[in-house]
């Protein structure tokens, strides 16, 4: 089997010689992503520059007639609030670029999971523990490159109480049903791409608790139990955002408060678990993403209960 070694050694070696050019995607991803945190800080320190104007504006509005001095601070105000409409432009082209980059290196790393699978069988310990550690890095970058979750563009209380079997009029139903159809793609949507992060980092969980029993195979050790990966004393935030005890019932029948689930926070969460430094636990992102689930699941019910009506 030294033809698999030789696979894995080739294989490791180009995952860690990524050439250094404008052409690599990787290298321009984390250069746009560079600019996006600059841009980011700059937009901080216009909103902080632009606060007080405003403030000072509203003052001059409701106690002052000094026309001359509202107009000098119009004037600088009207001058921020551009350069704000200029760079948020700059950061949704940037946003965009990084999305295709993202959706280029989701295919790659795909295509390089698949490959590594498909080598023959390793004959040694050494051999094996070589090709999951590969297993494990790659799934780390798809990870890292998998379609952002984003939260919902809609209220979820304000759904909760539609009723269509109130609604006689034929137009107004069909703009609720029209309405009603697009909030489920949404779901379903940031559903899948939750089941499919969930999946990922499960699957880096076993990976990696191979890893570590192959290598106390090689020390001389005993294999023993699975290693539990990524534990730590810490104690999971509170995720009242992904609590599902205000979504209960079934149906139309879910009771408010109505609380939908941070799925930005979820991916932020699955960015820290990668830093194996942090003390964000990988079973802590999980809880939070079967909580995200268990609230999504039960607004997906909801509606195409009240499709039927």
């Amino acid at each position: 089997m030294k033809y698999l070694l030789i696979a894995l050694l080739v294989f490791g070696g180009l995952l860690h010689s990524q050439p250094v050019s404008s052409d690599n995607p990787e290298i321009r991803r984390r250069n746009l992503i560079e600019q996006q945190i600059q841009f980011s800080l700059k937009e901080s320190l216009l909103r902080k520059r632009l606060a007080p104007l405003q403030k000072a504006i509203d003052s001059l509005q409701r106690f002052s007639e000094d026309r001359h001095q509202m107009n000098a601070y119009q004037k600088k105000a009207l001058i921020l609030s551009k350069r704000l409409i200029i760079l948020q432009a700059q950061q949704d082209s940037l946003k965009q670029k990084i999305k295709q980059l993202n959706a280029l290196l989701y295919r790659k790393y795909t295509q390089q999971l698949d490959s590594l699978r498909q080598l023959p069988k390793a004959r040694t310990t050494r051999e094996e523990k070589q090709r999951l550690l590969l297993l494990n890095q790659i799934s780390r970058k798809r990870l890292e490159v998998s379609p952002e979750l984003e939260n919902l563009p809609f209220d979820l209380q304000k759904l909760s109480k539609l009723e269509v079997n109130q609604i006689s009029n034929r137009l107004q139903k069909a703009i609720v049903f029209d309405y009603l159809h697009r909030a489920l793609q949404v779901i379903n949507t940031q559903y899948d791409n939750l089941r499919r992060k969930k999946d990922e980092l499960r699957r880096m969980q076993r990976l990696r608790q191979k890893a570590l029993s192959f290598e106390n195979e090689i020390d001389g050790g005993s294999i023993g139990p699975p290693v539990a990966i990524n534990k730590s004393s810490y104690t999971p935030m509170s995720h009242e955002a992904y609590s599902d005890r205000n979504a209960t019932g079934s149906g139309s029948g879910i009771q408010s408060p109505v609380t939908a689930p941070d799925l930005t926070r979820i991916d932020q969460l699955i960015r820290q678990s990668l830093q194996m430094r942090t003390q964000v636990s990988v079973d802590s992102v999980l809880s939070a993403i079967q909580q995200a689930q268990n609230i999504l699941r039960k607004y997906r019910k909801m509606i195409q209960s009240k499709l039927k009506q």
